[in-house]
């Protein structure tokens, strides 16, 4: 394994190297760019390149660059130590969005076109109907919405996102709130300190609080892949994320000495 970036592992033959043996080849090379995680995770570059033998059905070498190429690499290792048929390496079970499921899908496109797997037509509408079932089946068991008087139970911290003091007893701001200064914010934030304020406030969100902002705002994922990865409804996610941003912003109002 060369620890570069991303990262390169390989084990067994490399092609030049089976030709030379005079072995009967099967070569697969699958883009990062078609495994769910690496997908997920917007982390495309590489590819996972198979070399097996032909007649023996069995992998006799394995390539991988990507940034996890060191873990991925075991896999590959383990097949071709103990002569595991390519066949059973592209139906043995991998849990759904990791990196490990590139090795099942580098083997399957020994025998299928890689934009085809699965019987659809590409990958991402293979992913899209996934999610679309998924979601299907969260909306029967929440019957598609919910009222609100129940919202109440999805946060452990169940408070108002904004103090009641901040308003009238007629639901106006009193006072509204100000704009910062016009040059003073792009200051502040851009410091170490306010950095710091703004990661130590995320730091001491509720788990599921911390974990929705980290992914939406931090990681820039959209809904359906939050809601896909937590496994909470959308309805759940927009509760936390509006807490979650809400107690962001008192923590930097505290800081900038506003009210």
């Amino acid at each position: 394994m060369t620890l570069t970036d991303p990262q390169v592992a390989s084990v067994g033959l490399s092609e030049q190297e089976a030709r030379t043996k005079g072995i009967d080849l099967m070569v697969s090379k699958l883009p990062l760019s078609y495994v769910p995680r690496a997908l997920a995770a917007r982390e495309t570059r590489g590819f996972i390149k198979l070399i097996a033998d032909r007649r023996m059905n069995r992998l006799v070498g394995a390539h991988i660059l990507g940034t996890e190429a060191g873990e991925m690499i075991q896999e590959p290792t383990l097949a071709i130590t103990h002569g595991i048929k390519v066949d059973d390496l592209a139906a043995a079970f991998h849990p759904y969005l990791t990196l490990a499921e590139g090795i099942k899908l580098a083997a399957q496109t020994f025998t299928k076109d890689v934009k085809k797997l699965q019987g659809r037509s590409g990958l991402k509408t293979w992913i899209f109907s996934i999610l679309t079932n998924r979601a299907k089946t969260r909306g029967r068991r929440d019957k598609r919405s919910v009222p609100f008087s129940v919202l109440s139970g999805l946060d452990p911290e169940d408070e108002p996102a904004v103090h009641r003091s901040r308003f009238t007893s007629s639901g106006g701001w009193a006072p509204p709130p100000e704009r910062w200064d016009e040059d003073t914010p792009e200051r502040l934030l851009l410091g170490s300190e306010t950095r710091a304020l703004i990661d130590h406030a995320i730091a001491e969100l509720p788990a599921g609080q911390r974990a929705v902002i980290t992914l939406r705002d931090i990681e820039g994922l959209d809904l359906a892949e939050i809601c896909n990865i937590l496994e909470i409804s959308g309805t759940n996610q927009r509760v936390l994320l509006h807490r979650a941003r809400a107690k962001i912003r008192s923590a930097l109002e505290q800081h900038l000495h506003r009210p």
